[in-house]
């Protein structure tokens, strides 16, 4: 019998310590804390490998997006160095994609042939090989809409041109990338 702070404590009958004995014994415990710590470890390197990937897809989709972006102001840019009167599509095969897309519904005629002092990309409604500045080809598809903007005063209203310009990925034809401008007639721009 043992006291324990006055209190008689009795041990179980049996082996007594064996309990004890076996508590005290390390066998087979570093396996198991080895296997525990890889498999920790495991889940650790993992969800770090999935970080980088999805910053890397982020990151290409971002390059992507930006060059596309790049490519659609510089083609209007070629339009803003036009005059109003020189803003035309040349007439062109167009391919399903084309003739598919939201911005093709009241599109406005196309013209015979691009006019001389035009460069022939202001001109043409399909670019299909662009390249980008970081080495990928993408496809640039222009539209244009031709309205009278209405005015309060007595005067008639005014025309303008709405161009349209979509990026579309070669590969698959998918849009990644739209940008709008319009160009007045009333001030040549």
């Amino acid at each position: 019998m043992t006291a324990v702070a006055g209190i008689a404590l009795v041990q179980p009958s049996g082996r007594p310590g064996s309990l004890r004995r076996l508590l005290r014994k390390a066998d087979g415990f570093g396996l198991i804390e080895l296997l525990i710590a890889l498999l920790v470890l495991n889940v650790a390197i993992f969800a770090t490998v999935a970080a980088f990937n999805a910053g890397i897809l982020t990151l290409r989709r971002a390059s992507r997006t930006s060059t596309a972006a790049s490519l659609a102001e510089r083609q209007l840019e070629l339009y803003r160095a036009l005059g109003y009167g020189s803003i035309a599509l040349a007439s062109a095969p167009l391919d399903a994609t084309y003739t598919s897309d939201p911005q093709a519904v009241a599109r406005m005629p196309m013209v015979g042939v691009c006019p001389g002092t035009v460069p022939p990309e202001a001109c043409a409604a399909i670019q299909p090989a662009v390249q980008g500045g970081d080495g990928n080809t993408y496809r640039l598809d222009t539209y244009m809409h031709e309205r009278v903007e209405p005015t309060t005063s007595p005067f008639p209203g005014r025309s303008v041109k709405r161009v349209a310009i979509v990026v579309r990925d070669v590969r698959t034809l998918a849009p990644i990338m739209r940008v709008e401008s319009t160009f007045d007639q009333s001030t040549g721009a």
